[in-house]
């Protein structure tokens, strides 16, 4: 049986990202602090909040240390919304803070509705919407990946006010547009993964990006 950590770090929602793995077949446990963590199969960061607290508690409850370890044994790591977000190299949001720099990138703002003269746009982003293949990435195919099961043009749940602009259009697997902007909703590197929306309440669709992320890496 697969042993798989979801990280609590204060800034999560914890009981509906360990559902939507049982839901997919697979048993996790909620861990703390990184001395709880042992030798895991895969780590699961999820995260609701801003990236500057999201990495101050990773570091307080002494979990960077693991992640980095764990990366250099290629076993995976799945982040969600801020827990994507804090994958990257830093992050403007409010004050510069640095990530786990995982993929390289930023995490920006979206631009504000008076920059680009958008009507019914606000920010955050709150709600449904698409996500389609990147162009450099594999030609727009996601055979192969944790979307292999996903239809393009199909509809996720995001909650966010800030994305990652990925410095490597490799690492880019999909992309979703909001008020004119089009962003990574889905990167992956090596065995570093990352979701901007929530597969936990993204119904059906989040629940086999799940299994097949488990699937990718025989958990």
């Amino acid at each position: 049986m697969s042993n798989i950590k979801i990280l609590d770090y204060g800034l999560n929602n914890l009981k509906s990202i360990r559902k939507v793995f049982e839901v997919a077949g697979r048993d996790t446990d909620i861990v703390a602090h990184g001395s709880e963590i042992n030798n895991p199969d895969a780590i699961i960061i999820p995260g609701i909040g801003t990236f500057g607290n999201g990495i101050a508690e990773l570091r307080s409850r002494e979990f960077i240390p693991e992640i980095e370890s764990h990366v250099k044994t290629n076993r995976p790591i799945l982040g969600v919304c801020l827990g994507m977000q804090l994958l990257f190299t830093g992050s403007n949001e409010i004050e510069y803070n640095t990530g786990l720099d995982l993929i390289p990138g930023e995490v920006v703002y979206f631009d504000a509705s008076d920059q680009i003269n958008k009507q019914s746009y606000t920010i955050p982003q709150m709600g449904w919407n698409e996500i389609f293949p990147y162009k450099n990435s594999d030609d727009g195919s996601w055979d192969n990946s944790l979307l292999n099961q996903v239809d393009q043009g199909s509809d996720l749940y995001f909650v966010h006010s800030l994305y990652p602009e990925a410095e490597n259009p490799e690492d880019i697997l999909a992309v979703c547009e909001y008020g004119g902007q089009t962003f990574p909703a889905v990167v992956q590197r090596g065995s570093v993964v990352g979701t901007q929306f929530h597969p936990e309440k993204s119904g059906t669709v989040g629940i086999e990006i799940i299994q097949s992320f488990c699937d990718q890496f025989d958990l």
